[in-house]
């Protein structure tokens, strides 16, 4: 992998600067800026150089355009953090107008990619256009480095590309867990993105000595397995069925369950045992035996990797599991590795971030590395 450090920056050198900027933002304000922090040491190497700074992200999944998942908000908040004004271009056009107005030293942003439909599909048409606006190309959004998107896939084979500082930390770290395993090593998932999490549950339930699942992947598995869900939301992971067994001692599956018929939280819940869910009722969080169990199994670990909450953590009482379960990383002496933005909420609000060994910005990206051991996206840094 080729790294920032081997670039040739001068000033006037225009760099594209690809980043994950998807976070979080309420009312025009953004609510945690981990992300954008992260990219910072990045920037902050380019403008020492008097680089002319073009900076390219994603935020959401937008149906076209949608002033809510505008990048303009965060173009503000890092101009704050950078003690800087960054430009804002709404489009490759005014970009490609903007730029030759730049002096050595400016950081600019451009709208979010995934406004223009060539981004999500590997268009080679796209991937030109936005070649234009840079000499080299800097690539530091590791949170969808497992994404086969023009902006990080197609993009870099254009211009000469080099791997930014937080993408070379966090290959460095999970390279780490990789060649110095630390056993027992465990695995919890939890979160949405099923379609991802299952592949990769499937590769690395053979690798590992544990893996507890919550979320909608083990609303998945349960369904797949025959087993009542209710009104859950959950994926059809019909074709993975045959490739574990629901009975494997390393896999642990939620014992108990929060169900409610209303995910507002507005209506009562109740604690349901597995195959005890009615059918008007929905999935909404792990249960306190679930919740046991899994503590039991990360007390003795040497190494946990968590990906995403164990419920609906977006309405806080279904939240609960996750923030319990987070505060029993305090009684366990393993390395934790933790992704994923509501994951990271929920361990700050239960005290136990000292607990974590390091905090990868990406959830899927993470676990593909750690299954894979390379991704698409660093495959053309090389």
């Amino acid at each position: 992998m080729r790294l920032l450090e081997s670039l040739k920056i001068e000033p006037d050198t225009r760099v594209i600067l690809r980043t994950d900027y998807n976070v979080s933002v309420v009312n025009g304000k953004v609510q945690d800026d981990f992300r954008i922090k992260s990219s910072l040491q990045t920037i902050e190497y380019l403008l020492e150089r008097k680089a002319k700074i073009i900076i390219m992200s994603h935020m959401g999944r937008p149906k076209g355009r949608d002033r809510s998942l505008s990048l303009k908000p965060i173009a503000e908040h890092l101009g704050i953090l950078l003690d800087k004004k960054v430009l804002f271009f709404g489009d490759v056009e005014s970009a490609l107008s903007g730029i030759e107005d730049m002096r050595p030293g400016d950081v600019a942003m451009l709208e979010n990619l995934r406004f223009f439909p060539g981004e999500e599909a590997s268009d080679k048409k796209f991937a030109h256009e936005l070649s234009k606006l840079g000499d080299v190309y800097v690539d530091d959004a590791f949170a969808v480095a497992h994404r086969k998107h023009t902006s990080v896939f197609l993009l870099p084979r254009l211009l000469p590309p080099a791997a930014g500082f937080l993408i070379q930390k966090e290959v460095s770290v999970l390279d780490d867990i990789l060649l110095v395993r630390k056993p027992p090593v465990v695995f919890i998932l939890g979160g949405a993105k099923v379609e991802t999490k299952v592949k990769i549950f499937v590769k690395l339930l053979h690798k590992l000595d544990a893996v507890c699942v919550g979320g909608l992947l083990a609303n998945s598995i349960l369904a797949a397995k025959g087993i009542a869900v209710g009104k859950s939301r959950y994926e059809d992971i019909e074709q993975y069925v045959e490739e574990f067994d629901i009975t494997d001692k390393r896999l642990h599956l939620p014992l108990d369950v929060i169900v409610s018929k209303d995910p507002s939280g507005r209506s009562p819940v109740r604690t349901a045992a597995i195959g005890d869910v009615k059918n008007d009722e929905i999935i909404l969080d792990a249960g306190p035996d679930t919740v046991k169990l899994f503590s039991k199994v990360i007390e003795d670990a040497g190494t946990v990797v968590w990906n995403g909450p164990l419920g609906a953590f977006e309405v806080k009482k279904f939240g609960k599991a996750t923030r319990d379960l987070a505060k029993e990383l305090k009684n366990t002496g393993a390395r934790v590795i933790v992704g994923g933005g509501d994951l990271v909420r929920a361990i700050h609000e239960a005290g136990a971030e000292k607990s974590i060994y390091y905090q990868s910005t990406g959830g899927g990206a993470m676990l593909e590395y750690l299954a894979e051991g390379t991704l698409p996206a660093l495959e053309v840094l090389q």
